[in-house]
């Protein structure tokens, strides 16, 4: 299991212990076809990840609208059913949902869900295609997502902001814009991780570590960030995410199949980052490691 093949050196572990969220079953399967994809495969993928890798969370799949993901129709009874079998087997992993609006969060609160995701952009003609808002209505749902949840119990609430390099609809977006939204949205809002999601995988490792160095300096901690990355430019995602784990960024989203990207805004979309590349630059930052 991955977690065994970490702690096989315990200082490196206490030090450099990456907290891992599979999202197979919500971003991986996003570009699947439906009819593929039954709740019986996705339950045994389910067993697969928990089996094999132990991560911390796992994000079972979307409140979206079935219309628009026909392949996330059937989240409600996949988390029952994961969290049945949390309870049954009394693992320690918890279960994310991604819901993509206001109106979807009800449904999810009904649902007992405690783990939410919800997704913002730094692209205003993104959001528009992905979810149907601009990214001003986005930030007035958020500010009425944070008073609604605020006093319910062990709940956990990640922001996925997309588009932190290049947007696939117009283009660049300039890193400065990128910067300004990512502390308005950890100034002005609450969330346990703001997770940066680089949708078309062209971040470079000189914007990553400008970016990261700058939002530390305006306040924003190492601890609250996550990194959704994807499998298009090697030798940059393999930079990025060395700087990182020695830098103290430790979450990251991560795949058990190689597939996913944003299917509603992408004709071409580019794989999540995997267990296998993710582990194979782990070990680098292993053996280099003086700690």
């Amino acid at each position: 299991m991955l977690s065994q093949k970490l702690k096989s050196n315990p200082i490196l572990y206490r030090n450099i212990l990456p907290i891992l969220t599979d999202v197979s079953l919500r971003d991986g399967l996003q570009t699947e076809n439906a009819i593929d994809w039954t709740l019986s495969k996705k339950q045994e993928l389910y067993h697969k990840i928990v089996t094999t890798y132990s991560p911390t969370y796992i994000e079972v799949g979307s409140f979206a609208n079935p219309k628009v993901l026909p392949i996330m129709g059937d989240t409600t009874p996949l988390f029952h059913y994961v969290n049945d079998y949390k309870r049954f087997r009394g693992n320690s992993t918890e279960h994310y949902v991604l819901i993509p609006t206001m109106n979807r969060l009800h449904e999810a609160i009904i649902n007992n869900v405690t783990h939410f995701s919800f997704l913002t952009s730094v692209s205003n003609t993104f959001q528009k295609k992905n979810v149907n808002r601009t990214l001003t209505e986005t930030k007035s749902e958020l500010k009425q997502i944070n008073e609604l949840l605020k006093d319910l119990p062990n709940i956990r609430k990640k922001l996925y902001i997309s588009c932190i390099c290049e947007c696939p609809l117009v283009g660049h977006i300039d890193i400065d814009v990128v910067l300004n939204e990512i502390c308005q949205y950890y100034h002005q809002y609450s969330f346990d991780e703001i997770c940066l999601s680089d949708t078309c995988g062209t971040l470079t490792f000189k914007d990553f570590t400008y970016l990261i160095e700058s939002i530390y300096l305006f306040g924003v901690p190492k601890s609250k960030i996550g990194l959704h990355l994807h499998m298009k430019n090697r030798n940059e995602l393999d930079q990025i995410i060395r700087y990182s784990l020695k830098n103290g960024i430790l979450r990251f989203d991560i795949s058990a199949i190689e597939s996913g990207g944003c299917s509603v805004t992408m004709k071409e979309c580019v794989p999540n980052l995997t267990y296998d590349v993710f582990m194979s630059i782990y070990n680098k930052v292993f053996r280099e490691s003086d700690v």
